[in-house]
């Protein structure tokens, strides 16, 4: 529980309902563990739909304690994170292009098991789909090429921190969090060090991790749209 309350009325009430609780069923975890996809192209015909969909996805082993998470988590900051409105993939296909007015990427990074996915996805017109799936290819493939800025990390950076920061200022994702470092045997002290390490990453750091494990050739492509207004 998070917020103004009567720590021992609580405790009072937890004692009561939960003393000599047992599960009336066995129960075991499902462990998770990673498994090499191949990469496909994959193209769905949903007729009389306005609007097309792309989603791409890549897997790969990787836990949220890792040395390489916070480098990849700023590089997805910088790619398709963020408040979705400055980042290379929404500026590409929004602001330069015009071809979608939703786009951004996600990372999930395992906390157990070593099993971690990045994915993109972009809603477009139908007509526009091939145009948007290329152009998503291009940013892709330019910034493993070229990298990303010192300026952008810089501002990925900051503007991560500070979300975190507001996060924790509020009841349900810090009463959320701590069930997480509970059933993990974590502490916010976990977090604290993850922000140090994010603060200490370089752009060549940030730029290696994103080169290390988005491989476009790798990725599973899933084009969702009216294939008699041009998705093919």
């Amino acid at each position: 529980m998070v917020g103004d309350f009567d720590a021992g009325q609580v405790a009072a009430l937890v004692k009561e309902l939960f003393t000599g609780f047992a599960s009336r069923a066995p129960f075991a975890r499902v462990e998770r563990e990673y498994r090499e996809v191949k990469p496909a192209r994959i193209v769905i015909d949903t007729p009389d739909k306005e609007n097309a969909i792309i989603r791409a996805r890549l897997d790969f082993p990787l836990r949220d304690d890792d040395p390489d998470a916070p480098a990849l988590t700023l590089a997805n900051e910088i790619f398709g994170g963020g408040a979705g409105l400055s980042n290379r993939l929404i500026e590409r296909l929004r602001q330069k292009d015009g071809l979608s007015y939703g786009a951004g990427t996600g990372l999930s990074l395992g906390s157990r098991s070593r099993v971690a996915s990045w994915g993109l996805g972009a809603i477009v017109a139908p007509q526009n789909a091939a145009r948007a799936e290329q152009a998503i290819r291009e940013e892709l493939e330019r910034a493993r090429r070229d990298g990303f800025t010192a300026k952008e990390v810089e501002d990925a950076r900051n503007g991560l921190l500070q979300e975190r920061l507001v996060n924790r200022s509020q009841d349900g994702i810090v009463a959320g969090a701590w069930i997480n470092n509970l059933d993990l045997g974590r502490t916010f002290e976990f977090s604290r060090q993850f922000e140090d390490r994010l603060k200490a990453l370089t752009p060549e750091q940030v730029n290696a991790a994103f080169r290390k494990y988005v491989d476009p050739d790798g990725m599973t492509f899933v084009i969702a749209g009216d294939a008699k207004k041009g998705v093919k």
